[in-house]
């Protein structure tokens, strides 16, 4: 211990080496706190995906019952975030259906959200809201009145 005390280099030169390794620990846990903050701004972009998955669920299945899918919605409670609104799926189905139901064909049944100011229909593509509207209008009366004329 006595030749560490005599050489004040030594001394110098690892408290330097200390201040060195703080400061890059600091600067790890600085980054660490970066991530979580990209974490949670992802998190939105997810929502997107889930809406998306819900809505192809609804186009691709031949056989989708409004109202079995209605209570199913009730009874998960999911929500959704879009910019600033919060909406939960239970009030999507429904301003599917009454859009559907108030709709003679799909650019009109896009445009009943426009004027409502509701974009989450913007990031669908075209054949996707096309199908959309069909499986639902088919679960409407119209659609049902519309369906047993073509058979006639």
């Amino acid at each position: 211990m006595k030749k560490l005390y005599q050489n004040p280099l030594k001394i110098s030169l690892l408290v330097i080496a200390g201040l060195f390794s703080i400061s890059a620990v600091s600067q790890n846990s600085n980054e660490q706190e970066f991530g979580i903050i990209n974490l949670d701004t992802i998190s939105i972009v997810s929502n997107q995906d889930k809406f998306e998955d819900m809505v192809s669920k609804i186009v691709s299945n031949g056989r989708f019952r409004y109202r079995k899918t209605l209570r199913h919605s009730k009874s998960v409670n999911k929500e959704y975030v879009f910019q600033d609104v919060h909406i939960s799926e239970v009030e999507i189905l429904k301003l599917f259906k009454k859009a559907a139901r108030k709709s003679d064909s799909p650019e009109e049944f896009e445009n009943y959200f426009f004027e409502r100011k509701l974009y989450f229909l913007d990031k669908l593509e075209g054949y996707v809201v096309s199908g959309l509207y069909n499986t639902l209008r088919k679960t409407t009366f119209n659609g049902i009145l519309d369906d047993w004329q073509s058979y006639h």
